[in-house]
């Protein structure tokens, strides 16, 4: 289907009500105009959306599956995102599909491409497989298993960050860590690992081998851990100038104030 299924309601109401009897769904984005309201929609039998996502959309509410895969091919300008600001999720058990997630209640989810903002808290879900694109939360994300195979994670919220039970980073590929949202200095938690003896590809002893810092603003610096052995945490601080652009600063003033006085 193309465009956006939107679901409004006006300021203080409950929220829309929508039912879904769907397979695969193909669609650019869902919305709610405008007014956070506590929508719920309902997607029957086992799912797979598929996002083509090119606007600007945000959608709060409840959501309840059967068994649902999220795809997020959103394309590659910054302006193609999806927020979904998730008050409840409830799926039914996976079963049968040869993974290790029978019994597990939660959302798969593959970020390809675009801008991917997922708040979801009351459950723990089954994987994130991050290809490309960015996927950012501004809450806590928890995931049973993380696939990053390149991509950026997008930093908007101080105590903001992606759980994984255990992960797996594709050798020689930096994942980015999008800054462009962080204005003060301060730590940043961004990914806890539960088992860290159970995650490949990544160098315990040296973050910044693994990831980048993206977007920063120049009156920032930022610098990588691995603290503690299994949160990645970035700390930023404000940028010193360098000893010739603060010479550069202090010529200037001096040149100011001497034209000041030949004035006087």
């Amino acid at each position: 289907n193309g465009g956006v299924l939107k679901m409004t309601a006006a300021d203080g109401a409950t929220g829309a009500s929508v039912k879904l009897h769907t397979f695969n769904q193909t669609w650019d984005g869902i919305d709610d105009g405008g007014v956070q309201a506590n929508h719920l929609l309902i997607t029957s039998g086992k799912g797979v959306w598929t996002f083509y996502n090119f606007s600007k959309s945000n959608w709060s509410g409840e959501l309840q599956a059967d068994q649902l895969t999220i795809n997020f091919n959103g394309g590659n300008e910054s302006n193609y995102s999806q927020r979904l600001n998730l008050t409840g999720f409830s799926s039914t058990n996976w079963t049968g599909d040869g993974e290790a997630y029978a019994g597990r209640a939660g959302l798969k989810v593959n970020v390809n491409s675009g801008n991917l903002i997922l708040n979801e808290k009351s459950t723990t879900h089954c994987f994130l497989k991050l290809n490309g694109g960015t996927f950012g939360t501004e809450d806590v994300i928890n995931f049973t298993d993380g696939t990053l195979n390149g991509g950026n994670i997008k930093v908007l919220e101080k105590n903001a960050f992606i759980g994984f039970e255990k992960a797996t980073k594709a050798d020689g590929v930096k994942i980015g860590l999008d800054f462009s949202a962080v204005t003060e200095a301060d730590e940043y938690l961004i990914m806890v690992l539960g088992d860290t003896a159970s995650s490949d590809g990544f160098d315990f002893a040296n973050a910044e081998n693994d990831f980048e810092i993206k977007g920063l603003s120049e009156s920032l610096k930022g610098s990588l851990e691995w603290r503690d052995g299994y949160q990645l945490v970035a700390t930023i601080t404000a940028a010193v100038p360098e000893p010739a652009t603060v010479a550069a600063i202090l010529g200037a003033i001096a040149l100011g104030f001497a034209a000041y006085r030949r004035r006087k």
